[in-house]
């Protein structure tokens, strides 16, 4: 009996010892798991582009404890001529040296090709200037375009050397839409002279400081057409031929339509002049080519044997502008669809001859 008790006891302890033994294994297994896991976040957390030290090696490891060089931009250029007469843009760009308590986050700032224009320094397209010795700020000044190439702008620590770089590019972005006309560059809002019955083409300009707008640009709609002023209009009534009757109303060029009553039938009608009555508009390339038709002086709207007709009279002068009569003008407003700049071309379609007639047809003495 002693024996077999014994034994029992003997089987106990055996278990019991078998049954910590997982539990500190599971344990251990545990710990080991969550410091894995640890070091794994910790690599999910480092920098994507670790900080180069002077011997080229790298310092991923106590990263808050070694001293960084960030760079920014300002968005806003600043257009200035220099000394010599030459159109610049001018651009801030600024170095943060971490830590912040660092005693001395003096940089200095280089410039170098980084896709070179063949034969030409990258000085005479791109400086970097700082705001003073060892400044966190300075000036990029653009001299002329670039496209195609490109320049690393960088700012290194003089504790430590270490470095930050920024990529410039050139994207030309155009700064003002103009146009030509006969050889003579017009700004929005000038006017010119057209003839009726002759065909214009408008060279379309897009500017921008340094005069060299990037290839990416320069893709034109015609946005709108319209025509401001007034004029007189003998509005007369036609049956069978004869004037029934007559009177002169006012035609506004900017609302392009006069309701009036059809003194019959009483229904209400309107009249409609658009633009297309005067003239033609259409872009290629970067031309704009308008077709002037005829002058609001030769508008008549036909001759029907009954019913209403329309024929221009006379400039309208309003008695507010102290006997001045209004002139009639026309606009385009032309847009660069990548930019967004838009141009208003205003312009006059001036009356040409387009017949003679004599007061007879038969003389006798």
């Amino acid at each position: 009996m002693y024996n077999e008790i014994h034994e029992h006891a003997r089987k106990d302890k055996i278990k019991w010892i078998a049954v910590f033994t997982a539990i500190i294994l599971l344990f251990v297994g545990v710990i080991s798991a969550l410091a894995i896991s640890i070091r794994a976040n910790d690599t999910d957390n480092a920098p994507e582009n670790p900080i180069v030290t002077d011997d080229g090696g790298t310092n991923n490891g106590e990263v808050a404890k070694q001293t960084r060089v960030l760079l920014s931009s300002s968005p806003f250029a600043l257009s200035s001529t220099d000394e010599r007469g030459v159109s610049t843009v001018s651009k801030k760009i600024t170095a943060t040296v971490l830590p912040v308590d660092a005693p001395d986050k003096s940089v200095d700032w280089s410039i170098e090709w980084c896709i070179p224009i063949e034969g030409k320094a990258v000085t005479d397209y791109l400086t970097v200037t700082p705001d003073s010795d060892g400044s966190l700020t300075a000036t990029i000044t653009a001299y002329k375009g670039f496209e195609g190439a490109s320049a690393y702008v960088k700012a290194t620590t003089r504790v430590g050397g270490f470095t930050s770089s920024c990529l410039v590019g050139y994207d030309g972005a155009p700064e003002s839409l103009r146009f030509t006309y006969n050889g003579v560059e017009h700004i929005t809002s000038d006017s010119i002279d057209l003839v009726a019955g002759t065909t214009s083409n408008i060279s379309l300009n897009l500017k921008n400081t340094l005069g060299a707008v990037g290839s990416k640009y320069g893709n034109y709609e015609i946005v709108s057409t319209k025509g401001l002023g007034k004029f007189i209009m003998k509005k007369e009534y036609i049956v069978n031929g004869s004037i029934s009757s007559s009177e002169d109303i006012i035609f506004d060029l900017e609302k392009g339509s006069y309701s009036y009553t059809n003194e019959v039938s009483g229904a209400q009608q309107t009249l409609t002049i658009g633009t297309d009555i005067f003239f033609d508009a259409s872009i290629s390339g970067d031309v704009l080519t308008i077709n002037a038709k005829k002058s609001e002086a030769s508008y008549v709207n036909g001759y029907p044997r009954t019913g209403y007709r329309f024929t221009y009279k006379s400039a309208y002068t309003d008695p507010r502008a102290g006997g001045v009569p209004t002139d009639c003008t026309w606009y385009i407003v032309v847009r660069d669809t990548v930019s967004g700049k838009e141009c208003l071309i205003n312009f006059d379609i001036e009356s040409t001859v387009t017949s003679v007639s004599l007061d007879t047809t038969f003389m006798q003495f």
